[in-house]
C-alpha cells in the first residue's frame, strides 16, 4: 500500500495495477485500502480462490503422469484433512515435482519456458512466504463475491491451457467483486505476461498515452 501509495503520488495521478496469479488476491486488497491510487487493474491467470487453484495445479500434475510419491502422499493428506499446514504441504510437493513449472507453459510455448526456467536459475522469482500468507488467509476466511469499493476498469485474462485458473468460472467471483471488469481467455499458459507480448494482455493504460503509462505489479 505505501509503495501503490508513493507510486500514485510519483505520476500525479492514479496508476495502473497488474497483478499475476495469487497477487490478484493482493490486487484487491490494496483495491479496498487505495481506490483512488489505481486508474485500472489487469489481472492475469488471477484465481478467485488460491486454495482451489492449487489443488487444482497439484491434480493436474497427477492427471498429466508428472507426480511424486511425495505428492500423491500430500493429496492424500489434504483429503482427510483440510487445513493450513496440509494445504502447504500440497504446495510444497507440487513445486517439489521436476519440472513443475513447465506445466504453467502451454505446450507450444517451449522456447520461452526453457529462458523462463534459466532465468529462475539466477535466484528465485517467487515469494513463498506471501504465497502462503495468503493461502492461510484464505483457508481462514475464503474470498467473498463483495463488491469492491474500487469501480474503474477491471481485465481479467487467462489462459486457454491454464491448469491453475479456471478461467470463465473465476471471472464470475471476480465480476461480482468488480462491477466493471471484462474477461478475456488468450492462447497461454498460466503464464500470461510470459507468454504473450505486453500489447495483448497490458496495452495502453486510459489516459495516459501523452504522459506514459505508469504501472505498480502485485
Amino acid at each position: 500500500a505505501t509503495e501503490l501509495d508513493r507510486l500514485a503520488h510519483a505520476a500525479g495521478g492514479p496508476v495502473s495495477l497488474v497483478a499475476h496469479s495469487f497477487g490478484g488476491q493482493i490486487a484487491r486488497a490494496l483495491a479496498e485500502i487505495l481506490p483512488g491510487s489505481i486508474d485500472r487493474i489487469v489481472l492475469l491467470g488471477s484465481t478467485f480462490d488460491p486454495v482451489d487453484a492449487h489443488l487444482r495445479f497439484a491434480k493436474s500434475l497427477v492427471n498429466a503422469g508428472a507426480d511424486t510419491p511425495e505428492l500423491v502422499r500430500a493429496l492424500d493428506g489434504v483429503s482427510a484433512n483440510v487445513n493450513p499446514d496440509s494445504l502447504l504441504g500440497v504446495v510444497s510437493a507440487s513445486f517439489g515435482v521436476p519440472g513443475a513449472l513447465r506445466h504453467y507453459f502451454a505446450k507450444d510455448s517451449e522456447a520461452v519456458a526453457q529462458r523462463y526456467l534459466e532465468h529462475l536459475l539466477q535466484g528465485p522469482n517467487i515469494d513463498f512466504g506471501t504465497l502462503a500468507s495468503v493461502l492461510r488467509d484464505c483457508m481462514r476466511a475464503p474470498p467473498p463475491a463483495t463488491r469492491s469499493p474500487f469501480t474503474g476498469p477491471v481485465e481479467l485474462l487467462s489462459g486457454t491451457t491454464d491448469p491453475i485458473c479456471a478461467g470463465g468460472s473465476d471471472a464470475v467471483g471476480w465480476q461480482a467483486v468488480f462491477p466493471r471488469a471484462r474477461y478475456r481467455a488468450v492462447p497461454s499458459g498460466h503464464m500470461v505476461h510470459v507468454e504473450l507480448a505486453p500489447d495483448i494482455w497490458f496495452g495502453q493504460a486510459p489516459d495516459a498515452a501523452a504522459a506514459g503509462a505508469t504501472t505498480a505489479t502485485a
